[in-house]
């Protein structure tokens, strides 16, 4: 799969402005949202959060990786979000998150296409340096290079 397929320029903001996870959260589906890929913006919300509960997103090196597979979804996108100030993920391991990876799946999409995508970029964020990269970019063109 080729990641860079996954990952729309206009679905990446550097300048999150929320204090808290949820509203992060929010602001990335309203990138998702303004680019026609998401069509309900609070039930793709709740559908997020639902997965939320079931177990933590974040993963370390200041990174979370939050999903949802939902019916208002269009199409299998990746949002990428930057806080400067990190944003305490309220997981068990009191994570602060600075990086967010939102997978945005629609609920028709096969399991093994999103499987694999998460997969491909999970062994990307395996690696520090990819990770620290990823931190400090300040462009969009970078962030996808860096990921694909």
């Amino acid at each position: 799969m080729n990641i860079k397929n996954k990952i729309d320029k206009n679905c990446i903001d550097l300048n999150l402005k929320s204090t808290n996870k949820e509203d992060l959260l929010k602001e990335l589906i309203e990138v998702l949202y303004k680019n026609g890929i998401v069509y309900d913006k609070e039930g793709f919300f709740k559908d997020v959060c639902m997965r939320e509960e079931i177990g933590p997103t974040s993963i370390g090196n200041n990174i979370a990786i939050p999903h949802g597979k939902s019916p208002y979804v269009k199409k299998l996108c990746v949002a990428i979000g930057k806080v400067d100030n990190g944003v305490k993920w309220n997981d068990i391991n009191n994570s602060i998150v600075s990086f967010i990876i939102l997978f945005a799946v629609p609920e028709s999409e096969n399991s093994k296409v999103e499987m694999k995508l998460m997969s491909d970029i999970c062994i990307k964020l395996a690696d520090d340096c990819i990770c620290e990269k990823l931190i400090y970019s300040k462009r969009k063109e970078d962030i996808v290079e860096i990921l694909s």
